[in-house]
């Protein structure tokens, strides 16, 4: 869903923007709007905590992430992966988005692999979106200006001390 939600985002930034930085921008804009959907989604879905609980790993002894299992055609858990409801639209039975955050370090091993996840997820989600960019609309971004920062090798840095030194999408911390 969320791969054909980023083609539409694209498709219509081609069709209706025809000078260079804007359409950089609104790539910008659907990259950092694709990555914190992916990234919450391991903050803010049982998708860790059903791996922890339930101590499901890949054959590396690591707990794998949707898009590797994608990959492979095996999405065992996809009948009882819950994302949280919002106070807003209450779904019974359903654990709210706060109930199942894990954005506080204070959740500890919760929130380390999620992080983990996010991070994992993030940069291969990137490789995707250069894919449908293409390689000429990537190097311009890369080389572009975005919030104040110039755009380095990778679109988004890697988390160190737990912090993203520079995310289109935003901090997670």
């Amino acid at each position: 869903l969320l791969r054909a939600q980023l083609r539409t985002w694209i498709e219509t930034a081609k069709g209706g923007i025809k000078d260079d930085d804007g359409l950089l921008e609104a790539y910008a804009a659907a990259l950092g709007g694709s990555l914190h959907a992916v990234q919450d989604f391991y903050s803010h879905s049982n998708w860790v905590d059903l791996a922890l609980d339930f101590k499901y790993t890949d054959a590396s002894g690591q707990i794998p992430t949707w898009m590797q299992l994608e990959e492979t055609g095996s999405l065992p858990m996809t009948d009882t992966i819950r994302t949280g409801s919002y106070k807003q639209v209450p779904i019974p039975g359903q654990p709210t988005h706060g109930e199942l955050n894990k954005d506080d370090k204070t959740k500890g091993e919760r929130h380390r692999t999620a992080v983990t996840l996010a991070t994992k997820e993030s940069k291969k989600w990137i490789e995707y979106f250069e894919k449908v960019i293409g390689a000429d609309a990537t190097q311009k971004i890369k080389s572009s200006t975005f919030m104040g920062e110039k755009v380095k090798g990778k679109m988004i840095r890697a988390y160190e001390g737990g912090k993203s030194q520079f995310n289109i999408a935003g901090k997670w911390d």
